[in-house]
């Protein structure tokens, strides 16, 4: 495995983090926040599995596993002075319940790079911003959880529908990529569009079926109860 071979090498190159904003769990309209804080490219977007990154002081910190099991609590910070965030953190209370997804790869595996491959990168991680801790006219902090911590905390009043799916699309237990399947992108309603921008998905069996069909239903990764009598239409 590629990956495997460079995170054994002394200098295996430039690892590569990439963040993903996603508020569609308060919004399921709403657009994807791509950015990237690469020293090399402060200036430019960079390229991954042909979605844009764009330049933006980002960090995070924070994701390692304690030694007595305890899951992490990560910490993201952003800049607020140029104000890019503000209007998606204003429309969307502070992005509470957004997920956000880090992803990493090596610089050689960008997008036009020589070696580019998009199937090589660092599993990716998943977190749902639970609270804002810190906002200064210079920066924004929240603190994230992973979906267990939030599982944990609403299983008792999970609604049991048929086809209703609680995955987020493309994330954990998803796991459909929409940017790596040209032309199989649906909007909400299940009709084919042609733009990966456009591509939602309406958390049906059907729209489930048509990304994941050929794999059987009782393989489908649907984050509902297909035996269950309550139907979402």
């Amino acid at each position: 495995m590629p990956l495997e071979n460079d995170l054994q090498r002394l200098n295996p190159g430039a690892l590569v983090e990439l963040y993903i904003i996603d508020p569609s769990p308060i919004d399921p309209n709403a657009s994807l926040i791509r950015l990237h804080n690469f020293v090399s490219r402060q200036t430019s977007p960079v390229v991954f599995q042909g979605e844009s990154y764009t330049p933006f002081p980002i960090e995070a910190s924070g994701f390692e596993v304690s030694s007595n099991g305890q899951l992490p609590r990560p910490a993201v910070r952003v800049s607020n002075l140029n104000g890019m965030l503000q209007s998606a953190i204003q429309q969307y209370d502070d992005l509470v319940g957004s997920i956000v997804i880090r992803k990493r790869t090596f610089e050689k595996y960008l997008d036009g790079e020589p070696d580019a491959d998009p199937l090589v990168e660092v599993p990716a991680d998943y977190y749902i911003i639970e609270r804002k801790t810190h906002e200064t006219r210079s920066e924004i902090e929240w603190e994230l959880v992973t979906r267990a911590d939030v599982e944990g905390a609403m299983l008792p009043r999970r609604q049991v529908t048929a086809n209703a799916c609680t995955w987020n699309y493309g994330g954990e237990g998803c796991g459909w990529v929409p940017s790596a399947h040209p032309p199989r992108w649906y909007d909400a309603h299940d009709v084919m569009v042609y733009n990966v921008t456009e591509d939602r998905c309406g958390k049906r069996l059907t729209s489930c079926r048509l990304r994941h069909g050929e794999v059987g239903d009782r393989h489908i990764p649907i984050g509902c109860f297909p035996g269950s009598a309550r139907i979402l239409r």
